[in-house]
């Protein structure tokens, strides 16, 4: 009897190991709420690999909400406090946006953008504009 229960025991905690092991963890958050869940600042900007991002737009913030209409979301860009141009706005103004094909680009202000990489802190884009390759990273 005592080896039977030995044996029980042994093979229960086998089990166990292994379904622990296997377990897929599910840690990564959908690029929906990445995006989402809070605003977004400029940190870098290259052009055709050359430093090109402002002093003036590293205060800047975007805000991806959830709220659309139709397949576009609502969006809030804001400038900061430190105004790059005169002509450029001084309060908050909304944009629309969308993700795209599986959701690997990123539709926002007219421009189709290819997420490089999205996760709770970095978002990196890559898009062109009049032949220019523009990457982008923001973080919270």
């Amino acid at each position: 009897m005592k080896k039977i229960t030995l044996q029980m025991f042994v093979a229960v905690i086998f089990a166990a190991a292994f379904t622990v092991s296997c377990k897929k963890e599910d840690n990564n958050e959908d690029k929906l709420s990445l995006l989402t869940k809070a605003s977004w600042k400029p940190v870098s900007i290259t052009d055709n690999g050359e430093e090109d991002i402002w002093d003036c737009e590293k205060d800047d913030t975007y805000t991806f909400t959830k709220s659309a209409i139709a397949d576009l979301f609502a969006g809030a860009y804001n400038p900061g406090a430190n105004i790059c141009d005169e002509e450029d706005p001084e309060t908050a103004e909304s944009f629309t946006w969308k993700l795209i094909e599986n959701d690997t680009k990123l539709v926002w202000f007219g421009d189709t953008a290819t997420i490089n990489k999205l996760d709770a802190n970095t978002l990196k884009l890559t898009y062109t504009e009049d032949g220019d390759v523009l990457v982008e990273t923001y973080n919270h």
